[in-house]
């Protein structure tokens, strides 16, 4: 896979490649940092070149971002049917410890920063595209990919609208619809976004009220007199299916946006009427359990089903997949010793175009592609269901690969062979 490439010197590009393939590898905690390929180069020039490649102010978070984005816009019209969706979600990353990081905010007892992503996600199958946008909040405000300088004047959800519309600006072959947990049910938002055409998909709050039949109501009353009919199965878990129940009707939000100023106060803002499809789904495991319920609200056509719109919005746990990668099951990001927000966040913009390598491994069907994923599996040493190929499996495997690669680039198959006599009990 060829990656595109910043639109920096090309020195630097050179290094942006070095530092993705870098990143091809699962971390530890005590060493969390990205690993050097046994070249001819030494680890500890390696990391001086990342450090001074992060520190560089010609290397911005929207040059590294516009690789991404690139990326995107080729494999949208080749993974996705008619939409291309973009799950928007936040995560702590928690650094408590680090004290070099001066630039650290308060989240709750500890300290860290807040990421904020937009996840570019298959229509047909829920698969993982690129990560199209990113912000990190700090002390000093949000670090975010369309912007150069950091920026105090939006709230979560406010950066959440202007990575929306940053994207509506790029040029797409599908449209794009936006699909975001209940962090996104914002009345002052939906009325936003409906005025400027874009796409949602938001989960609502059972609790708030609306107009349906003529009548305001609880969103929960709403949906206690709908009739769910079944829709398809879904996997709970390993070897757990469970059976998706979908019912759909149209209300109406009326009531006044209620949002708070920079000031920390709110203040009451009238808006014109919406009208809104509400999916009401429920997750039943097979004794009839129930596992989950949501209430979506949305404003795609009716050319979606109601239990497509339901499917989109279940695939929306991809992006804690991606977050586990980030954190525990792969990059071990809350080790990561950069001393900055930016720093950190220019790192993490590198780490997902090693992500978008492998997923692109993922779900690739050409027979030379499957048995290479094949291989990286057995190369990782990992446990996996059969048929399966995780990220953690590949990224481990991978760099297995890359590593034997490197060392028949720099070094004679017969030395190779003669030092495997010297170190390993028992080869002839």
């Amino acid at each position: 896979m060829d990656i595109p490439l910043p639109a920096f010197e090309p020195r630097l590009q050179r290094r942006y490649q070095q530092l993705v393939n870098e990143h091809l590898h699962t971390s530890e905690r005590q060493a969390a940092g990205a690993r050097a390929l046994p070249s001819v180069n030494e680890a500890f020039a390696s990391t001086q070149a990342a450090w001074r490649y992060y520190a560089n102010q010609a290397v911005t978070l929207p040059g590294l971002a516009a690789p991404l984005q690139e990326q995107a816009r080729h494999d949208l019209p080749r993974v996705c049917r008619a939409y291309g969706l973009v799950i928007h979600d936040w995560s702590d990353l928690l650094y408590g410890s680090h004290t070099s990081k001066r630039d650290r905010k308060q989240i709750g007892k500890e300290q860290g920063y807040e990421l904020a992503t937009a996840l570019l996600m298959s229509d047909q199958t829920g698969a993982p595209i690129v990560p199209v946008s990113l912000g990190l909040w700090a002390s000093d405000g949000w670090h975010t990919t369309h912007d150069r300088q950091p920026r105090t004047d939006l709230s979560p959800l406010g950066l959440t609208s202007e990575m929306i519309e940053f994207l509506r600006q790029q040029q797409w072959a599908l449209p794009l619809v936006q699909i975001i947990d209940r962090e996104g049910d914002s009345v002052f938002h939906y009325r936003q976004w409906q005025a400027a055409g874009h796409l949602f998909l938001v989960r609502a709050n059972e609790g708030q009220r609306v107009v349906w039949d003529g009548r305001t109501q609880l969103l929960r009353e709403v949906a206690a007199e709908l009739e769910l009919r079944g829709s398809q199965a879904v996997e709970v878990s390993a070897n757990v299916m469970g059976q998706l129940l979908v019912g759909e009707t149209e209300i109406i939000l009326e009531r006044p946006a209620f949002p708070r100023a920079r000031d920390g106060k709110r203040r009451w803002i009238k808006g014109e009427p919406i009208k809104l499809r509400l999916i009401v789904c429920q997750l039943r495991l097979p004794d009839e359990t129930l596992c989950a319920e949501w209430y979506l609200l949305s404003n795609v056509g009716r050319t979606v089903t109601a239990e497509q719109l339901a499917e989109w919005y279940y695939w929306r746990w991809s992006i804690e997949s991606y977050f586990k990668l980030l954190k525990s099951h792969g990059f071990q990001i809350e080790q990561w010793k950069q001393t900055t927000a930016e720093a950190i966040a220019k790192r993490l913009l590198v780490t997902a175009m090693a992500c978008v390598v492998i997923w692109h491994l993922q779900r690739a069907t050409e027979p030379e592609a499957v048995v290479l994923r094949d291989l990286l599996v057995r190369l990782s040493g990992r446990q996996v269901r059969r048929g399966q190929a995780t990220a953690p499996a590949l990224l481990a495997g991978l760099w297995t690969f890359l590593a034997a690669i490197e060392l028949l680039d720099h070094y004679d198959l017969a030395d190779l062979k003669r030092m495997a006599r010297i170190a390993v009990p028992g080869y002839s």
